[in-house]
């Protein structure tokens, strides 16, 4: 009973926070221009072929609407479709009111609020409590200060990471805001892979067109598990490397992180944040027996979140 109270607030604060906001903070989009133009264009493109198929009908029906979306709507406005909203946006939910704060206590404000800042990119719906940045964008700064504070690295200082399922690219625009200039790599389906690239190009972030050289610095942007293979083969033992999966790895079927755990078993750090449940998989008994695993050059911690009922943060760090 209590449980169900506090998603109906939840849910209630992110509506009216999201009205209020809006009426508020919203300007009329200008006229597109040619860049914003060439961008449609190409993320058009990208999505023309067959979008294949997935095991989880959840994933199936998000990436269907996806592509209805692309052709019937204007991408500036992505972040206000509601398949968007309802998946990858935090918005006004009360969730994200607990994680500012904590923010603007943390003692690092200097450094996170110049990173914060919201770009127009999508139309997102401002935080009505700080309207220069928006709840998704304050959430994955969240992500960023709990990392630092369990495991004391500097996370904008890895010299590559790996996101598995990144969204739209809003932690990938993050870290490069607060000074990463290393490799970055996203494994995630070919819808979003197209939305990120959208994004991030617009941001004027350096995404590389191909992974078959992934040797510079840059983004590059994966859809097949082999090729994220080859290139991960390419990384030196030298080089410091961070896992990231924020709820996407505990949404995926078990034979896929099966075959994409061990693909990063060896790296120094990890960010992986999931829920309780998924489907009929106990993602806690899961994420349980990779810590057991990796137990032997993995210091592990994990930490409720007691503000986000049913998920969990787990954070790794290679033992000295």
């Amino acid at each position: 009973m209590i449980g169900s109270l506090i998603w109906q607030f939840i849910k209630w604060h992110k509506i009216i926070g999201d009205k209020l906001a809006t009426r508020l903070f919203d300007r009329p989009l200008p006229p597109p221009t040619a860049r914003e133009r060439e961008l449609e264009t190409e993320l058009r493109a990208t999505l023309s072929g067959d979008p294949g198929g997935t095991s989880l009908p959840t994933w199936q029906k998000f990436r269907e609407q996806m592509r209805r979306d692309l052709e019937a709507n204007d991408p500036r406005t992505f972040l206000r479709w509601p398949i968007i909203q309802h998946a990858m946006c935090l918005t006004n939910s009360v969730v994200a009111v607990p994680e500012y704060f904590r923010l603007r206590l943390s003692g690092l404000c200097t450094r996170f609020e110049p990173a914060v800042q919201e770009s127009p990119t999508g139309n997102p719906v401002r935080f009505l409590y700080y309207p220069r940045s928006s709840g998704s964008l304050l959430h994955h700064c969240h992500h960023v200060l709990r990392f630092e504070e369990m495991t004391g690295a500097n996370l904008p200082a890895m010299d590559v990471f790996v996101e598995f399922g990144g969204g739209y690219g809003s932690l990938c625009r993050l870290l490069h805001r607060l000074g990463f200039r290393g490799r970055y790599f996203i494994f995630d389906l070919p819808e979003f892979s197209a939305l990120q690239r959208y994004f991030l190009k617009s941001l004027d972030l350096p995404v590389h067109e191909s992974t078959a050289d992934v040797s510079r610095p840059g983004i590059y942007l994966f859809t097949d598990l082999e090729a994220l293979r080859t290139a991960l083969a390419t990384l030196t033992a030298e080089t410091q490397k961070t896992f990231l999966a924020t709820w996407s790895l505990s949404e995926s079927p078990p034979e896929l992180r099966d075959r994409f755990l061990p693909l990063v078993a060896a790296f120094d750090y990890f960010l992986i944040a999931f829920q309780d449940r998924f489907y009929e998989v106990d993602n806690n008994e899961y994420f349980a027996g990779f810590e057991r695993a990796t137990a032997a050059r993995i210091g592990w911690q994990k930490k409720r979140l007691r503000h986000l009922p049913g998920s969990n943060y787990l954070f790794g760090k290679r033992h000295a």
